[in-house]
């Protein structure tokens, strides 16, 4: 029964702890949809999943991630795209 508390508690604390929210995905193109959206807050522990639908033959070279992180400050991170 301890055992199943400590789990609980455990995912308690993550669920009240967000590493970032308002995440925001940048691709420069109109010709993509993301899901899900709006996207999820990311939390301690559970990785957020985003999926991507091409409408052009063309893939972008390169998308942003921006969220805020729980200190309040801006996050962002550019990557190239394979």
């Amino acid at each position: 029964q301890e055992h199943i508390y400590h789990k609980i508690d455990h995912l308690l604390r993550m669920a009240n702890t967000p590493v970032l929210t308002d995440i925001e995905v940048g691709i420069k193109s109109d010709e993509i949809e993301l899901y899900p959206f709006p996207i999820p807050d990311l939390f301690l522990g559970a990785p957020v999943v985003i999926a991507a639908r091409y409408t052009s033959t063309k893939c972008p070279k390169s998308i942003f991630i921006r969220a805020i992180d729980p200190n309040g400050e801006q996050y962002k991170i550019s990557c190239a795209v394979h």
